[in-house]
C-alpha cells in the first residue's frame, strides 16, 4: 500500500505546486515491490506527472549519495520534490541532507524504516515521511475496521487528473479539509431501519443526504465507494446510485452529519420522514 499512498501524496503535491517534477531516488535491494520501478512508473505516468527517477541498485557507495556532482547530473537544482525512498535510512538520511544544502526550497518526501531514526528525519527537515511500520498499522487497521479503504486505495489512484481534482473539490467543499473516514455496512445491527425498509423500498443514495429534513441543508457526506454483497466496488458512486442489503458504503464526513446519517438509517419514523416529507402516523384512530 506504500506505494500508493506515496504516489497519490506526489500527486496531490502536484496539484499545488506551479512547477512540478519530484526526484526519485530507490534502491530496491531485498525489497518485496514496494517501491518498484514500474508501479510507481505506472501510477506517476497515469496522473501525467513528470519525474526523474534515480536507482540506488547500482555500483554506487554511500559516499556517493553526498557528492554533489551526483545530485547535479539529477538536476536537484531544478527538482520541487525529492523522495528518499530507499531501505536504508543512512543513505535516506544523507540524501536528504544534501538535498536541502543544494536546494533549500524543495519538498522533501522521506521513507523511514526505523523509528529510532525520527530525530534525525525531522532535524533534517523532512516534510513528509512515511514510516513502514505505521502504514502496516493502519492497512491493518483499515482491513479489520474499513477493509472497503483497500479498495478506494487501490481505485482512486487509477484515475485521472480531472476526476481526482474534482473529488478533492467536492470533498473540501462539501465536508471540509480533513474529514473523517467511515465505513457503515447496511446491516441490521448498524442500520436497522434502512435495511428492513431496502427488502420492500428501491432507496437512492440522494435520498438519504440530500435535503433529507426538506430544510436546505444537505448531510456534508461524500460517498468514497460501495461495495456490494458479491464483491463489486463502486468508486465514487453518484446520488442515484441504489443501496442494497449487505452494502458496505465508505464516506468522508463530519461528526454532526454522520450522528444525523446514523440517526436516520437506525430509527423507521427518522428514515420514514427523510423519504417522503411527511411523517407517518403511528397510531390509527378508531371511531
Amino acid at each position: 500500500a506504500i506505494i500508493h499512498i506515496v504516489s497519490l501524496f506526489l500527486y496531490l503535491l502536484n496539484l499545488t505546486l506551479r512547477k512540478f517534477q519530484p526526484l526519485i531516488f530507490n534502491c530496491p535491494l531485498g525489497d518485496p515491490e514496494d517501491m518498484s520501478l514500474e508501479t510507481l512508473q505506472k501510477i506517476l505516468d497515469k496522473n501525467s506527472i513528470e519525474y526523474i527517477y534515480v536507482d540506488l541498485n547500482k555500483e554506487v557507495t554511500k559516499k556517493t549519495f553526498s557528492d554533489k556532482e551526483f545530485f547535479l547530473e539529477a538536476d536537484i537544482e531544478n527538482a520541487a520534490c525529492i523522495v528518499a525512498g530507499t531501505n536504508d535510512d543512512a543513505v535516506n538520511l544523507s540524501i536528504i541532507a544534501t538535498a536541502r544544502a543544494m536546494n533549500p526550497r524543495i519538498f522533501v518526501i522521506a521513507r523511514e524504516n526505523e523509528s529510532e531514526e525520527r530525530s534525525l528525519f525531522t532535524h533534517l527537515r523532512a516534510d513528509k515521511i512515511f514510516i513502514l511500520d505505521q502504514i502496516a498499522a493502519i492497512d491493518a487497521y483499515n482491513y479489520i475496521d474499513r477493509p472497503v479503504t483497500l479498495d478506494f486505495l487501490r481505485d482512486i489512484s487509477t484515475l485521472d487528473k480531472t476526476a481526482i481534482e474534482k473529488t478533492l473539490l467536492c470533498i473540501t467543499q462539501k465536508v471540509n479539509k480533513r474529514p473523517s473516514l467511515i465505513e457503515i455496512p447496511i446491516i441490521p445491527s448498524r442500520a436497522y431501519a434502512l435495511h428492513k425498509m431496502l427488502q420492500t423500498t428501491s432507496i437512492a443514495l440522494g435520498q438519504l443526504l440530500n435535503n433529507p429534513y426538506r430544510d436546505g441543508i444537505n448531510l456534508e457526506i461524500v460517498i468514497l465507494g460501495i461495495k456490494r454483497k458479491n464483491g463489486e466496488f463502486i468508486l465514487l458512486p453518484d446520488d442515484t446510485t441504489p443501496i442494497e442489503p449487505e452494502d458496505h458504503l465508505l464516506f468522508a464526513t463530519t461528526k454532526p452529519s454522520l450522528v444525523t446519517f446514523e440517526t436516520i438509517i437506525n430509527h423507521y419514523y427518522e428514515l420514514y420522514f427523510v423519504l417522503n416529507g411527511v411523517e407517518e402516523k403511528r397510531f390509527k384512530w378508531l371511531f
